[in-house]
């Protein structure tokens, strides 16, 4: 098992200057690197008929582009899962960082996964954030990368980005085609 994982807002406390109402982590889960590779197969056949010459990044696309992706992505994303904390409502408990604490609730929303064999995070590398990752959510291995060199992150960051934009602007303003994503809306409490 595979998780790929990407982050939409910040964590930092809501009164902090700067900070985001919000933090969200998207979970990307394959069963294997062959599904891994279908997936990134299908974003790159995208990529030329959208058009589209860089990075999928949600916070750098224009929004029609945005909801052509996803559209487009929709029928590949067999199992994901977003997490929002809404910071200014809710105050998390945990023996962990509030990011970490909203990584294990978001892998905690699937119904059931099995143990994971890696899970790649966009980021650079940090031994002791890793080290908390691994232990907070069970996995064997922790890998940070760069979203630009991982398609699947990309993926990740299109979810994440998407489910912060439709939480911010409500449901009724995503195009009808894209309700049944919210199913793999979470929130943390």
């Amino acid at each position: 098992m595979l998780l790929f994982c990407d982050e939409s807002g910040d964590p930092g406390l809501p009164m902090e200057p700067g900070s985001s109402s919000y933090f969200a982590v998207g979970i990307l889960c394959c069963r294997d690197g062959a599904e891994a590779a279908r997936l990134a197969a299908a974003q790159e056949r995208l990529r030329a008929g959208l058009g589209w010459r860089g990075e999928f990044k949600w916070s750098k696309m224009p929004i029609g582009v945005r909801m052509d992706y996803m559209t487009s992505m929709a029928p590949m994303l067999r199992s994901y899962r977003v997490a929002i904390w809404d910071k200014q409502r809710v105050v998390l408990r945990s023996n962990y960082r509030p990011e970490v604490e909203v990584m294990r609730s978001c892998l905690g929303s699937f119904d059931r996964i099995e143990a994971a064999d890696r899970i790649v995070i966009d980021g650079e590398r940090d031994r002791l954030r890793a080290s908390e990752i691994r232990i907070a959510l069970g996995v064997r291995e922790v890998r940070m990368e760069r979203s630009h060199a991982c398609p699947q992150l990309q993926v990740a960051d299109m979810v994440v980005g998407f489910h912060a934009y439709a939480w911010r602007v409500g449901w009724r303003n995503v195009p009808k085609g894209l309700h049944h994503l919210e199913a793999n809306l979470r929130w943390c409490r």
